[in-house]
């Protein structure tokens, strides 16, 4: 998705400009998207959707499911970064809804129920599955030593980094999403 340059939440209309720094997971979303683009622009009967960051109950090792890990496991840092969050249940109800109505092709609709912060999300999180929330904030000096030393560690043990550069600059990224399109959608 795109950012928003009125400083109010990403919608449909923001338009993804390239950046260096992004991350390869948001490039291949992207490069994703551009071909179901294509495809609709050939004939493709197709809608996309841009869910945030889907959670829900699952999977707790992989994915966003991984957040309730690494708090069951005690994490003490949070990033001072915001997110929005869907239910999977919805985002799977709203994909359904959406690809039997015939009335909605080509086009693309943002799911996202609320924009958190990281230490909000967190602490939620941690009440939930009764463990103690993070308590120290991570500045963007602390991730930078954090993934250097992540990254070298991974170096010396030939083990996967467990954050990176790219991971270290999301977490701190004050990410917002609107969910009006959806919401306001009169054809579902």
């Amino acid at each position: 998705m795109g950012t928003s340059k009125s400083n109010k939440p990403v919608n449909e209309k923001d338009k993804w400009e390239y950046d260096p720094k992004m991350s390869n997971y948001a490039l291949s979303k992207y490069k994703g998207e551009l071909e179901v683009w294509r495809g609709i622009t050939e004939g493709l009967d197709a809608v996309i959707v841009n869910p945030s960051l889907i959670m829900g109950i699952g999977a707790y090792k992989t994915g966003s499911g991984a957040i309730f890990e690494l708090v069951n496991k005690g994490l003490k840092i949070f990033t001072s970064g915001s997110v929005g969050i869907v239910d999977v249940e919805d985002v799977s109800k709203i994909m359904i809804e959406l690809m039997n109505n015939s009335n909605i092709r080509g086009e693309r609709f943002i799911l996202n129920a609320e924009n958190i912060s990281n230490k909000d999300l967190l602490t939620r999180i941690a009440k939930l599955i009764h463990k103690k929330p993070p308590f120290i904030r991570a500045n963007d000096f602390l991730l930078s030593l954090a993934w250097r030393a992540a990254e070298w560690k991974a170096k010396l043990t030939g083990k996967k980094s467990v954050l990176t550069e790219e991971s270290a600059r999301a977490a701190s990224s004050k990410l917002a999403y609107s969910n009006e399109k959806i919401d306001q959608n009169d054809k579902l």
